[in-house]
């Protein structure tokens, strides 16, 4: 059966995850979920999935979004694997939500941990702790792909009460006020101007202006900016400054930009 991915990657943890499942199943393609293909028509095999890095408890707005502008049949198998630190509390479930307006329902889910890219709350996870969840990633990501090929169910129990509450109301605090607080962005004397930031950004909401790049209310709080950039020059507001930057060892930026 021809498997599609779709997934959301700044860092290139959820790209990583991507490629080893679609590498165990075969006959998949992977498509990144960016301003480009926002836009486009998509036609969906039998078996899609989402894979994408799970915000605090949740889903990244343009992961809605995109599943939200897909014409999907009820039939469809479809997964979600989300990459992350912690928990994936609410975000399977906020994807069934979506598909639900479509008379559609995940039929599977699941969750690969990885070194935390969200460096605005954390330093980076150390190198040496960084190689075991590699390690891990990949025989888990072989598990989810065998469970994936013989289309294997899973069900999704919501939660529901006063913590699912409580965890919702952060998230959409954190998450989904409009532009993402990228004002908390910064620039220090160390870029050189060279656009990284511009060419990373998966939602194209950077643009330099004389040769410094401004952020335009669309950001993702992906911060691929911070991690990729060169000099270490883009800072979250004063968190960042002394903690360190990640992108998955075997994704570089031309993987990314070249989506």
């Amino acid at each position: 059966m021809n498997t599609t991915f779709f997934y959301f990657s700044g860092t290139g943890n959820s790209l990583f995850v991507s490629r080893e499942i679609a590498r165990h199943l075969g006959n998949a393609v992977l498509i990144p979920i960016n301003s480009k293909t926002l836009t486009m028509k998509h036609e969906l095999p039998e078996r899609i999935g989402f894979v994408f890095p799970v915000y605090f408890c949740g889903i990244p707005n343009i992961v809605r979004e995109f599943i939200s502008s897909l014409s999907i049949k009820p039939e469809t198998y479809i997964f979600s694997v989300g990459t992350l630190k912690g928990g994936d509390y609410l975000s399977h479930q906020q994807i069934d939500d979506v598909l639900s307006t479509k008379n559609a329902k995940l039929s599977y889910h699941a969750s690969v941990v990885m070194p935390g890219n969200y460096q605005i709350f954390y330093d980076i996870t150390p190198p040496a702790k960084q190689a075991v969840l590699f390690n891990k990633a990949k025989a888990k990501t072989k598990q989810i792909a065998e469970e994936i090929n013989n289309n294997q169910v899973v069900e999704l129990k919501h939660k529901t009460g006063l913590l699912a509450k409580l965890l919702g109301s952060y998230y959409r605090k954190l998450y989904q006020i409009p532009g993402g607080k990228d004002y908390n962005f910064a620039v220090n004397t160390a870029c050189t101007k060279c656009g990284s930031c511009a060419k990373i950004c998966p939602v194209s909401n950077i643009t330099m202006d004389k040769g410094s790049p401004v952020w335009h209310g669309k950001c993702q709080l992906c911060l691929a900016c911070l991690h990729w950039c060169p000099t270490r020059a883009i800072d979250f507001s004063t968190k960042t400054i002394k903690r360190g930057r990640y992108h998955h060892p075997e994704v570089n930026m031309e993987d990314i930009v070249s989506n």
